[in-house]
C-alpha cells in the first residue's frame, strides 16, 4: 500500500502526463493544419 503522499505525486504525474499527451497532440495538429495535410470542413 502506499501512503497517501505517494499516491497523491502518482496523480500529479498522471496529470502533468496527460497535460503534455494534449500539447502534443495540439501541436502536431497545428503543425498538420499548418502545412494543409489536414483539410478541415467548413462548419
Amino acid at each position: 500500500g502506499a501512503t497517501p503522499v505517494e499516491a497523491g505525486a502518482v496523480q500529479v504525474l498522471i496529470l502533468v502526463a496527460l497535460l503534455a499527451v494534449q500539447a502534443v497532440a495540439i501541436a502536431v495538429t497545428v503543425e498538420l493544419v499548418a502545412r494543409g495535410s489536414f483539410i478541415a470542413t467548413p462548419a
